[in-house]
């Protein structure tokens, strides 16, 4: 895990989280508003959507395709829950 950038604010972090996510970069945000890259290997590809941001500027249409990106990978994560087997 990678310090990619330290925002200013809630929702400039989050703006810049939803940007990395629908780039295909897992992300995540550690107070104070400091946005951390998980893979080392996505760090390239983050720092180009990082100097593509620009802040304070809402993007409605990544907010939307965030969202939907989590409520797969949620989809995905309780499918995948519901067919594991807990041996005991």
């Amino acid at each position: 895990m990678r310090k990619l950038s330290e925002t200013t604010g809630a929702a400039d972090a989050g703006r810049l989280v939803d940007a990395l996510l629908v780039a295909g970069v897992d992300s995540e945000v550690r107070e104070p508003f400091t946005v951390w890259v998980r893979d080392d290997d996505d760090m390239p590809r983050a720092a180009q959507v990082l100097a593509e941001l620009r802040p304070g500027v809402a993007a409605p249409e990544v907010t939307r395709a965030a969202a939907e990106l989590r409520r797969q990978r949620e989809q995905r994560d309780a499918r995948a829950g519901r067919r594991m087997v807990h041996a005991a």
